[in-house]
């Protein structure tokens, strides 16, 4: 399934119908009974209070448009000591060195030809969800890297995915007859890190666990959130960012309403 085909069946629809509002400004965030509970009272205010790494937002985008720059252009001349090391600071600034720097360091002189065609299969323009699944490696921390590699394809980590799920849990519990998570919104969530918890499954309104390992679920995953975020970003303040940032906005407001999970079961 290819990114129209997704965009156009009829829960995908339905789920962003109803979450426009709620990126517009229009619904808040923390509606009694159901809603995320965030910190922030609207997806903008989350956005507008960004903060990572001691970086404001515009700090942020300052940096990765930077990594960005370096790793593309250590790809097209295949300079990979100049790719790796961009791609590690990445890690760094992400806080997932640990394995995945190991990773990448066995991967050497392979690192950019390999990286490159795991881009070609994520690139959610030409993506195609029954092809991602042999993409690896792939976690939260790749799929740093791969932001960087790719236009409008988003970080996806733990907290996006807390907070894109809890929208559809959310979505679910409004909507007359839905008693389970639609197959193409069950997004992955990602290995917890800490003592959070983020899965904000809930009674047969349940997601995927995306297990060590699990790269498959993770690229499949990935790729739907670059989807919807794109089409939900059209709207609202983020739109009013240009093409060139309002995903990342989006993705940014999303990441910080994914630090708290949802509240638990009643």
């Amino acid at each position: 399934m290819r990114r129209d085909d997704y965009l156009e069946d009829e829960a995908v629809r339905a789920f962003l119908d109803w979450a426009t509002p709620i990126v517009t400004g229009g619904r808040g965030l923390n509606e009694p009974e159901r809603g995320v509970r965030s910190g922030f009272e609207t997806i903008a205010g989350a956005w507008n209070g960004y903060k990572w790494d001691r970086k404001s937002y515009r700090q942020t985008v300052a940096f990765l448009g930077e990594r960005a720059r370096q790793i593309r252009e250590a790809a097209d001349r295949n300079d990979s000591v100049a790719f790796l090391g961009a791609a590690r600071e990445v890690l760094r600034w992400g806080g997932v060195v640990g394995g995945n720097a190991r990773r990448l360091d066995a991967l050497r002189d392979e690192a950019i030809p390999l990286l490159q065609v795991n881009a070609r299969l994520l690139s959610p323009k030409t993506a195609d969800l029954e092809r991602v699944w042999v993409v690896q490696p792939m976690n939260s921390g790749f799929s740093k890297i791969y932001s960087l590699m790719l236009d409008g394809f988003p970080i996806y980590d733990s907290r996006v995915a807390c907070a894109l799920a809890s929208l559809v849990r959310w979505f679910c519990e409004e909507t007359e007859g839905l008693t389970e998570v639609p197959e193409l919104l069950a997004f992955g969530i990602p290995p917890n890190q800490g003592n959070t918890n983020r899965d904000p499954s809930c009674g047969e309104i349940t997601f995927p666990k995306i297990r060590y390992g699990g790269s498959g679920l993770h690229a499949k995953s990935n790729v739907m959130a670059a989807w919807v975020l794109d089409d939900l970003s059209e709207h609202g303040p983020f739109g009013e960012r240009g093409d060139a940032e309002r995903q990342f906005a989006l993705q940014s407001a999303m990441f910080m309403i994914g630090e708290r999970p949802l509240a638990p079961c009643d």
